[in-house]
């Protein structure tokens, strides 16, 4: 070990032109580093915890979630829940997403009567008259499960929870993903002027 260490003093050359080579070496694989946010990747292989993780996922599907926030003086309008339903389709189109919760595709589940009550909160198409509006808005804030996860109390903002299924060797799914859900949110931003 002497006799390394003497060298490397007697050779300061060498010394710095092989650690400028060592540097360069790793500072052009930093480009190749990836960074793994998901719970996932935090768990050990063999861990219990992890085939419980596992099998809760198989059973619920993923937890991959991208929240998408629509804000307006009321989301509960015409043009907000039209907006909140163009959004949502168009988000559940791409590739990827498993599935998308938000004010226009949850069923409205509740006891009327004798029966149980599993139809849509919105449907197929957004009515326009100020009685289904009021059903809506009545429905959506009476239900704890809504409140807070897909509309605010105060009725002034609606998520849309997107549920992503990426495959491990796609890299690059989250950017294109984003990419594609901040293209639709400026399309209806800037062609669809809903706020009034």
């Amino acid at each position: 070990m002497k006799r390394i260490n003497l060298w490397l003093v007697d050779h300061p050359l060498a010394v710095a032109v092989g650690v400028l080579l060592v540097t360069a070496f790793f500072l052009f694989q930093i480009p190749k580093l990836v960074i793994d946010t998901s719970a996932e990747g935090l768990m050990l292989e063999k861990d219990p915890g992890k085939a419980y993780y596992d099998l809760v996922k198989k059973k619920f599907g993923s937890d991959n979630l991208t929240i998408v926030l629509l804000k307006s003086d009321d989301v509960f309008g015409v043009g907000a829940l039209q907006a909140l339903k163009r959004l949502s389709d168009a988000i559940e189109r791409i590739d990827g997403v498993s599935r998308v919760e938000s004010l226009t595709s949850v069923s409205n589940i509740k006891g009327e009567k004798d029966t149980l009550n599993t139809e849509p909160l919105v449907g197929a198409a957004v009515p326009t008259d100020r009685e289904a509006l009021e059903r809506i808005r009545r429905d959506a804030l009476s239900n704890a499960i809504f409140v807070g996860n897909i509309v605010s109390r105060d009725g002034k903002a609606a998520a849309i929870n997107v549920y992503t299924e990426s495959q491990a060797a796609d890299r690059d799914f989250n950017a294109r993903f984003v990419a594609k859900v901040e293209a639709l949110i400026r399309a209806e931003a800037t062609c669809r002027p809903w706020r009034a």
